[in-house]
């Protein structure tokens, strides 16, 4: 997996792969291209111009408190009940 692709918490990543995989596997390879064209209409109306320079932008190493981004994950999972047993 590319270094890239890791988030700060690990599993982001890997779960969205999988969502992906997953479409192409049930939509076939035609959702390839619809996936393409969403990701660029995005990209637009948010005025990014390629995908480099949103993984430059959105590099876990630019967030001037990493500390903070870390704590707002932790707090979410716990709000979500995400790890917890029922």
């Amino acid at each position: 997996m590319s270094k890239n692709l890791i988030t700060a918490d690990g599993n982001e990543a890997a779960a969205s792969v999988a969502f992906r995989v997953s479409a192409l596997m049930r939509n076939g390879p035609e959702y390839l291209q619809k996936l393409r064209t969403e990701v660029e209409a995005w990209m637009i109306a948010n005025e990014w111009s390629s995908l480099e320079e949103m993984r430059g932008n959105m590099s876990f190493q630019k967030i001037p408190n990493p500390a903070v981004y870390e704590r707002e994950i932790f707090r979410r999972m716990f709000a979500v009940g995400v790890g917890a047993r029922g």
